[in-house]
């Protein structure tokens, strides 16, 4: 448990954003606050600044398209940039579900995790279950990852052959 600055709350250590300079690993205010100070900062700027500052966050994520990717990586499934590779390596450089060896889509491997734990984008880390092409990443969403509905598929595909 930390105490917010802010709020003088206590709160669990998952409430307050990672830094790895303060002592305690975490930012000193809870996410909550620093949400609402940053809210706050962001509606205080004119619409000149907002746009200066959406121009240059474009220009820069053009600029460094791996670095945002391996960023969004990191923030919505908690994996390393290492930690990915040595997924795909375990899998032979292939698709989880097909076994392709190409993306497809954008050139990019989708992470697959469970979404009875972690509902929506993103994974808590611990229900990743492997990479996926584009097209078995959007099968299983367009399926909802619903056993049910693949089985009802494949029964399906079977009558018509």
């Amino acid at each position: 448990m930390l105490k917010c600055r802010v709020c003088n709350q206590l709160k669990s250590v998952e409430s307050f954003s990672k830094m790895s300079k303060a002592a305690s690993g975490r930012q000193s205010e809870c996410k909550a606050c620093a949400s609402v100070r940053m809210t706050k900062w962001y509606n205080s700027l004119t619409e000149e600044q907002k746009t200066v500052r959406k121009v240059r966050t474009r220009t820069h994520r053009q600029a460094n398209p791996e670095s945002y990717y391996w960023n969004r990586i990191k923030r919505q499934y908690g994996l390393t940039k290492d930690q990915f590779n040595e997924l795909l390596e375990s899998r032979g450089y292939k698709c989880a579900i097909c076994g392709t060896l190409d993306p497809q889509g954008v050139g990019r491997w989708c992470v697959d995790h469970n979404h009875i734990c972690c509902p929506g984008i993103g994974s808590c880390g611990k229900c990743i279950r492997g990479l996926l092409c584009n097209g078995c990443n959007h099968g299983l969403g367009n399926f909802r990852d619903s056993k049910e509905s693949l089985l009802a598929a494949i029964n399906y595909l079977e009558q018509r052959d």
